[in-house]
């Protein structure tokens, strides 16, 4: 499943009774700031080098290619493998899944 910040706001609403600021910032790598800020806001977004930290993905000015992770001049061209290599078939499949159900296309 693609983590999105949403995510992470459920999960941090979860463990925050349980855990202090402190011990959830130590546990993901990032200033209590940024998870308070997370927590309590529901507009606001991290700076992209936060977001690479707690792996969400980052905003961009453009939209991002949910298959590809980049930025398309144009449409996205769907070749039949992944330009990520790191990306598996059946994550492949989710996010195209995930565009058709949000969108409505192929």
């Amino acid at each position: 499943m693609l983590r999105t910040i949403c995510n992470l706001r459920g999960d941090l609403l979860f463990n925050k009774p349980v855990h202090s600021y402190a011990n959830l910032a130590e546990y993901y790598g990032v200033n209590q700031y940024y998870l308070w800020n997370i927590i309590k806001n529901e507009d606001y977004y991290p700076p992209a080098w936060v977001c690479q930290i707690l792996k969400v993905p980052a905003r961009a000015l453009a939209p991002v290619c949910p298959i590809h992770g980049i930025v398309h001049p144009g449409r996205c061209p769907r070749p039949r493998k992944p330009c990520l290599p790191w990306l598996s078939e059946e994550e492949v499949e989710e996010r195209l899944r995930y565009i058709k159900e949000k969108y409505g296309k192929d």
